[in-house]
């Protein structure tokens, strides 16, 4: 059995109480947690912060939305833009789902089968 040590990178101030985000690296791999809603009014501070780690970390970005309660269009287009973003800097971006609030706007969309769809948190 493996321990890994999991230092926190930062914490996304969030323009509502609907959505919480921390960052933490496991080993080489930086995992943003998401909490609440990824919607209109928090979906564009989330984009920003995930294009942030992609330029400035690597070689691989996990996005955990396993505890996210909503999860509309505006959250698709973030997953979208940083997926366009990792694959322009080379490095990978995987996705933790595991709610129907997340599940069903990916299955619907077919965004499941363009991103790295986890569904639980990978083993190091």
């Amino acid at each position: 059995m493996s321990t890994t040590v999991q230092s926190p990178v930062s914490a996304l101030p969030s323009p509502s109480d609907a959505l919480s985000v921390t960052t933490h690296r496991a080993g080489s791999v930086v995992v943003v947690s998401a909490h609440g809603d990824v919607d209109a009014a928090t979906a564009l501070p989330l984009r920003d912060h995930l294009r942030e780690l992609v330029r400035s970390h690597g070689p691989d970005l996990v996005l955990d939305l396993t505890a996210v309660t909503f999860f509309g269009g505006a959250g698709l287009t973030v997953l979208t833009d940083v997926r366009a973003a990792a694959n322009r800097a080379g490095i990978g971006f995987r996705v933790l789902a595991s709610t129907r609030a997340v599940l069903v706007p990916l299955r619907v969309t077919g965004m499941d089968t363009v991103l790295d769809v986890l569904p639980i948190p990978p083993r190091r």
